[in-house]
Protein backbone atom coordinates (compact mmCIF):
# COMPACT_ATOMS: atom_id res chain seq x y z
CA UNK A 1 0.00 0.00 0.00
CA UNK A 2 1.40 3.27 -1.13
CA UNK A 3 1.50 6.13 1.22
CA UNK A 4 0.31 9.42 0.64
CA UNK A 5 2.20 12.49 0.68
CA UNK A 6 1.33 13.65 3.72
CA UNK A 7 2.22 11.03 5.61
CA UNK A 8 5.83 10.84 4.62
CA UNK A 9 5.63 14.71 5.32
CA UNK A 10 5.12 14.47 8.39
CA UNK A 11 7.27 11.32 9.31
CA UNK A 12 9.92 14.13 8.49
CA UNK A 13 8.16 16.34 11.06
CA UNK A 14 8.34 13.33 13.90
CA UNK A 15 12.37 12.95 12.96
CA UNK A 16 12.93 16.49 12.52
CA UNK A 17 11.47 16.48 16.04
CA UNK A 18 13.23 13.61 17.20
CA UNK A 19 16.49 15.37 16.47
CA UNK A 20 15.48 18.68 18.53
CA UNK A 21 15.15 16.45 21.14
CA UNK A 22 18.71 15.13 21.03
CA UNK A 23 20.13 18.37 20.41
CA UNK A 24 18.44 19.54 23.69
CA UNK A 25 19.46 17.06 25.38
CA UNK A 26 22.92 17.90 24.60
CA UNK A 27 22.30 21.58 25.22
CA UNK A 28 21.50 20.84 28.80
CA UNK A 29 24.25 18.08 29.23
CA UNK A 30 26.87 20.09 27.94
CA UNK A 31 25.78 23.59 29.89
CA UNK A 32 25.69 21.35 33.23
CA UNK A 33 29.10 20.01 32.32
CA UNK A 34 30.44 23.46 31.67
CA UNK A 35 29.21 25.04 34.73
CA UNK A 36 30.09 22.50 37.07
CA UNK A 37 33.74 21.63 35.80
CA UNK A 38 34.62 24.74 33.96
CA UNK A 39 32.80 27.80 35.91
CA UNK A 40 31.27 28.56 32.59
CA UNK A 41 28.66 28.13 30.36
CA UNK A 42 27.39 28.26 26.34
CA UNK A 43 26.64 31.97 25.56
CA UNK A 44 22.38 31.96 24.98
CA UNK A 45 22.83 28.46 25.76
CA UNK A 46 19.02 28.86 27.47
CA UNK A 47 17.35 30.64 25.06
CA UNK A 48 18.69 28.21 22.31
CA UNK A 49 16.81 25.39 24.35
CA UNK A 50 13.75 27.26 24.90
CA UNK A 51 13.34 27.93 21.43
CA UNK A 52 14.16 24.66 20.13
CA UNK A 53 11.70 23.06 22.69
CA UNK A 54 9.15 25.04 21.44
CA UNK A 55 9.77 23.78 18.18
CA UNK A 56 10.02 20.72 19.37
CA UNK A 57 6.72 20.38 20.98
CA UNK A 58 4.42 22.06 18.40
CA UNK A 59 5.57 20.32 15.39
CA UNK A 60 5.00 17.19 17.98
CA UNK A 61 1.44 18.58 18.42
CA UNK A 62 0.99 19.08 14.62
CA UNK A 63 1.99 15.10 14.33
CA UNK A 64 -0.14 13.73 16.44
CA UNK A 65 -2.93 16.18 15.40
CA UNK A 66 -2.65 14.72 11.95
CA UNK A 67 -2.56 11.54 12.67
CA UNK A 68 -5.01 11.15 15.50
CA UNK A 69 -2.95 9.85 18.21
CA UNK A 70 -0.44 9.85 20.81
CA UNK A 71 3.18 10.79 20.96
CA UNK A 72 4.91 7.33 21.26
Amino acid sequence: MQRSLMDRFIDGIEWIAAIFVGIVAADIFISVLLRKFFATSIPDGYDFGRLLLGILIFWGIAATSYRGTHIT
